[in-house]
Formats: structure tokens, sequence, C-alpha cells
């Protein structure tokens, strides 16, 4: 007999009632202490000498992904507030990226640490009773010694509100990178002056000009005051406010100095007071874990938390490169040829995720030091990678860029051909350039204007009956059309306002025609050059990936080919100068054969060379499949290792952490495995291999 309707929908709601209170967000309490959360008899493990057992789940999904989406949020905010287009672009972005990653890493690092006791006190016992749930235990060398536990009535635990706290701290970080320049204040602008002077030359008034320095001025100091001030919340977030004092210092003298901000001095202290507190707690996280009453951490939490800070930086990145795809859509620039381009990035992107997540690791105990020193130190890859890849997605724009100002230069440069091999008084038609019309309509721009604007320049060139004044009404032209093509209409490539390029290209647009001085051939080349390098000496930083196999032969290959492709900067020698003479002849630095070349060599190189890297690696494993061997990590190399991608492997209780071979252990039968001989470990049972499901060592003792 079926339930009443009713008594089915009370039923219904009170089941649907009670599964919202379990899966209630614990905005107020530590949410690694909900139901389920703590580990069970069997899975007690031993611990270092001084170590704090900890009876609370190692992580809760929905405090991880909080933390994610706000890096996230960070990231993203960073990747589109700071372009990488030379060199102080990418030091502000690397610097900037180091105070994200480390608000991230430190509330990692804080949540495995403080998920169970903060506070001490001791209490004598003679014997080491069982285990209770209530209690976090620091085990003692000596059981006659005092233990140190904590109860739920003192312990402080981090509580979700903390978690979202740091979300607006990413949040209100994320506002303050659009124009963050690490050495503004610090290192001067030699050519500001002239900036200034092309500004008003230019067209642009006294007071657009001292505007616009003001602005330039102004943003860098406020946004530099955000950082701080963003920096010293995290730090209370975490309660460390010693801490959290030399931000707020770093704050308060931002505010000192006239309009053009604090002085030289001032912000190099302010650099300091930004750096010296992450220095600080790095080393703090070391010292606690020599300190009694320390909690270790386990590869297999911050391996999955690095994964996920990889992909965060690897779907950024291809957002970049696929952006930059849009702007070849409907545009002139590359054509058929962008196809290998398209290519190279796949393979560069597909060899960076498959170097990352198809490295091996060792399965080898690591201490807690060891494993907390890997975390901290993949900032060095993660910076490389991020750069490496904002080089990539600028190269795809840059090649773009390339094709199509050769190509209006070309087309402008057919007409003005054609003139000089007619009568001078002949007008120029469009129709007489069916290939140059189509080009120009493909990038939104009307050939018939440029026509116009030419025969305007041969009318001014027959009225002071100077073929030079025609000429330099030409090149006039040309600019006016780099202009509009990088508008962000279009290429979006505009140079920065508060840059030499701007301030030239500008000042040129705005010469009398007849000042054949200014307006040559020359001039066209640098402007020419100094869009090329501004869009382009980005693609030139492009260097290997990091060395993240422990293969001798893998280490060898990687770096040989890292080294030949770091030497090629060595192409790059004279960049000072301009990338085309006045004679259209390329200069001393000879990287910008690769650069400009057809087939857009320096993507396609580094595809080349990640292509390479992954061939000579899987050959490797071939070889060694046919040669009958199994393929092994140096497992023993503890310098280059990287821990174990799975939970920290700790040996029973009964069994001490460390052993020594004693001679009676020599006596033992040395076992086969076929790739040489071992002793067996007199401590384990079975110890099993990473790659192989059967055991390679078996104690002698193990019925003892």
């Amino acid at each position: 007999m079926s339930k009443p309707e009713h008594l089915r929908r009370e039923s219904d709601l009170s089941a649907l009632k009670e599964e919202r209170k379990n899966n209630a967000i614990p905005w107020s309490i530590s949410p690694f202490q909900q139901p389920g959360s703590v580990d069970s008899e069997e899975e007690l493990t031993e611990l270092e000498p001084g170590e704090l057992r900890v009876r609370s789940a190692e992580e809760v999904p929905f405090i991880d992904l909080l933390l994610e989406i706000a890096m996230t949020t960070a990231f993203a905010g960073l990747t589109d507030g700071t372009p990488i287009l030379q060199w102080n672009n990418a030091l502000s972005y690397v610097l900037f990226f180091l105070w994200v990653w480390w608000v991230w890493i430190a509330q990692v690092a804080y949540n495995m640490r403080f998920r169970q006791g903060m506070l001490i006190k001791h209490r004598y016992h003679g014997k080491l009773s069982n285990y209770d749930p209530h209690y976090s235990r620091l085990v003692s060398q000596d059981h006659g010694a005092p233990e140190m536990f904590c109860s739920d009535s003192m312990r402080y635990e981090p509580s979700d509100m903390q978690v979202f706290v740091q979300l607006i701290v990413f949040s209100a970080m994320a506002a303050f990178t659009d124009a963050f320049d690490i050495t503004n204040g610090i290192a001067s602008d030699p050519t500001q002056g002239q900036i200034n002077n092309l500004l008003s030359y230019g067209g642009f008034n006294k007071g657009d000009v001292s505007a616009q320095m003001f602005r330039n001025n102004r943003l860098p100091v406020l946004n530099a005051r955000g950082i701080s001030m963003s920096m010293g919340l995290s730090r209370m977030v975490l309660l460390i406010q010693y801490l959290a004092a030399c931000f707020f210092a770093a704050f308060a003298i931002l505010f000192i100095g006239g309009d053009n901000g604090p002085s030289t001095t001032l912000n190099i202290i302010k650099v300091v007071l930004w750096f010296l507190p992450i220095f600080v707690e790095v080393i703090s996280h070391f010292v606690a874990l020599h300190l009694p009453g320390f909690v270790g951490y386990t590869t297999e939490g911050i391996y999955a938390r690095s994964g996920t800070v990889f992909l965060i930086i690897m779907g950024a990145a291809l957002d970049k490169i696929t952006g930059g795809f849009k702007n070849l859509v409907g545009n002139a620039g590359l054509g058929a040829q962008g196809i290998p381009v398209f290519g190279a990035a796949a393979v560069i992107f597909i060899g960076f995720f498959s170097l990352f997540f198809a490295t091996p690791g060792s399965n080898r105990e690591t201490s807690s030091r060891r494993t907390l020193a890997w975390f901290f130190s993949q900032f060095c890859f993660l910076s490389a990678l991020i750069v490496t890849l904002q080089a990539v997605a600028n190269s795809i724009s840059f090649v773009n860029l390339n094709g199509a100002l050769l190509k209006i230069d070309g087309a402008i440069q057919d007409a003005v051909q054609w003139q000089l091999n007619n009568t001078l008084g002949t007008n120029l038609t469009a129709s007489t350039f069916p290939n140059s019309v189509s080009l120009f309509n493909d990038l939104g721009l009307s050939f018939e204007d440029t026509i116009d604007e030419l025969n305007a320049d041969l009318y001014l060139g027959q009225q002071q009956n100077s073929t030079l004044i025609w000429l330099a009404g030409a090149i006039q032209t040309e600019l006016a059309v780099f202009g509009e093509v990088l508008s962000p209409e279009i290429l979006d490539a505009t140079p920065d306002q508060s840059s030499l390029l701007f301030a030239k290209l500008n000042a040129l647009l705005a010469t009398d025609p007849t000042n054949t001085t200014a307006l040559n051939y020359a001039s066209l080349q640098d402007i020419y050059s100094g869009i090329l390098k501004d869009r382009g000496s980005s693609a030139l930083w492009l260097y290997p990936a990091a060395v993240y196999k422990y293969e001798w032969g893998i280490l060898g290959t990687r770096c040989t080919i890292g080294t030949a492709t770091c030497f090629l900067a060595i192409l790059d020698i004279g960049s000072s100068k301009p990338i085309y003479d006045a004679d259209g002849n390329m200069t001393d630095s000879k990287i910008w054969f690769l650069a400009l070349a057809e087939g857009h060599w320096l993507l396609i190189l580094l595809a080349l060379i990640m292509a390479l890297i992954q061939i000579t690696e899987n050959v490797g494993q071939v070889f060694a499949y046919l040669g009958n061997r199994s393929y092994h990590s140096f497992e023993h190399l503890d310098f280059i290792n990287g821990p174990e991608r799975r939970r920290t492997q700790r040996r029973q209780v009964q069994y001490q952490r460390t052993y020594t071979v004693d001679k009676e252990d020599y006596d033992d039968k040395l076992e086969d495995k076929q790739v040489g001989y071992s002793y067996p470990n007199p401590y384990e049972h079975t110890y099993h291999d990473r790659d192989a499901d059967t055991g390679i060592v078996t104690s002698p003792r193990s019925g003892m």
C-alpha cells in the first residue's frame, strides 16, 4: 500500500532539508572539522620527531575551488592589464605574479598547517595513551617527557570567512594591475624631455602634455598604493601583523612627495618593503618545520594544488593566444602563411602541457622540508612559463602586424614607383592597382582615400617644382596609414602614449609636407623599425622549458637544446639601432632576419625545439623497450628529483622512520632485478615500484 500524497511530500521535504543542512557551508567554524573529515584509526602513520598528528581532512574541495577562482581573477587581471612588450613590462609582470602567487600559496600552506591545532600546552604522561580524536598529539621521543596537544577549546582554526576575505584581496589586486611598472620612480626616462617636445610639435598643447604627464606619473603611484594595501590586508588575514606593517609602511611612503610622487630613494625603500616580508615569511615556513609541534606536508595535496595553478596559467595563455587569432580574421596580414604559425602555437602549447604532466616523480619518501621547498621553487618554473607563453601570444599578433605593414608599404611604394615611371603630372587612380584596393578593403581602409592623398602630395610637389616634396608627402601619407592600421579597431597595436615612438609618429604626421629634412626615407624606416620593435621584441625572449625530468639522457638533451636556443640571443647584438637603415638594408641585429622572414621562423623554431625534445625523449623510451630494459627514473638523485605526485608514503607505526643496514643484512642473498642487484630493505614488508605493481624488495624479517 503506497503512502498518501501528503506523507510522501513531507518525506521529500524532510530529506531535502537534511541534505541542505549537511551540505551547508560552515562560514563561522573550521570546514576541516566536518562529519566524515576525520581520518580512520587504521590510517594512523608514524610521525617525524616533533610532528603534530592531525586528524582533520587534508583538504576541503569548496575552499580550494574558492581560492582557485580568486587566483584566476587576479591572474586574468594581471595578464590583461600588463602587456609584455618591453623588458620593464616583463619585470613588472613577473614581480606582480610573485605577489599574486604568494598570496595564494601562503593561504594554501596556512590551510594545510592550521587545519587543526595552533595553541599548545603541556601535560605529562608516563606512557603514550590511545589516540583521542578530540586532541592533536605531538609525539615525543622520550615517553617520560612532556607531551603537547591542543584541545577543541584552545585551538584556532581557519574558517571559510577567511577564504572569503582572501577572495576580496585577490579581486582588489586585480584592480591595480593596469599600467603597473615596477621601475616607476626608480629608473628615469632620459627621453622624457624629447617626448614632451615632440608631442607639443605634434599638435598637443602644453596643457594636454602636462595632463598626460600627470596621469602617467599618477597611475603607477595609485596602483602601488593599492598593491601595498592589498598585500597588507592579505597578511592580516593570516594573522601575521609584523609582516603587514611593512606593506602599510610602503603604503604610507607613497603619500610622501608632490605631484610627481615620492623620490627615487623612497621608491627603492618601497620595493624593499614589498619583498622583504615575503622573504621573511618564506624563511619562517622552514623555521617552523624545525620547531616542536609542526604539521607535515603531503606531496599529494601540494601536487594537486600546483597542477591547478598550472592549468590556470595555461588557460590564460591559451586565451591570449586564441585572442591573437581574432585579429587574423578578415585582415590582410598573414593569409595562408598563417597556417604554420597556428600549428607552431599549438605544438608549443601542447609541448609545455606534456612536459609538465608527463614528468615522473621520485617515489622515495620525502621530508616535509623538501616537499615545502619543492612547492615554493615552482615560482621559478611558473614565472618562466608565463613569460614564454605571453611571448608566444605576442608573436602571433606580431607576425600578423608585420605582414600587414609589409603589404601596405608595398602597395604605396608600387603607386609611387608607377608615378615615377610616368609623367610627373599624371594623377594616380585606384583602378590601376586592383590588388592594393582589395588589400586595403581587407583592412577596413579605403585605398581611394590614400590615392587622393598621394595626388594632393603630387600637386604640392608640382607647385614647388620639387620631387623631394612629393616623396616627403608620400612618406607622410604612408605613416598616416600605419597609424590607422595600429588603431584598436584594426590590429590594436597603438604605441603607448607615454612612449617615444608615439611622440615621434605624431610629430611626423604634424610636420609640414615641405619639410624634406624631417620627412625622408630614414624617418620612415625609423618609425617602421620602432613599430616592429614595440610589438616584436617579446618574440625574442622565447627560451626553452625548464628542466623537469630526471633521466640523464633527457637532462643532456634539454640542456643542450635549451642552451643552444638561449644563445640565439647573440643574434640580437646591435638592437639599439633601427632594424633598417636609410637605404632599407638591415642593420647589425641579425635576429630580425628570423622575426621578419616570410616563414615567421621564430615561432616555428620554438615549435621545432619542443617537438625535438618530445621526439628524443620518446625515442629513448622506445630503445629502452626494444632493449628489453625497464625505463626507470633516477630516483636516488635528491638534488634534481621532485616528490612523487601522490600522498607522501610513510611507514607503518611499528617501524622506525629511518634505518641502517647492519652486517647481517649483507648476508642476505642479492636479488636479481634485471637492471642490477639490490639489497632487501629489512624494515619494510613489500615495496612497490612506481611504474610496476610488483614488489621489488621483500624483507627477510617480514615474519618477525
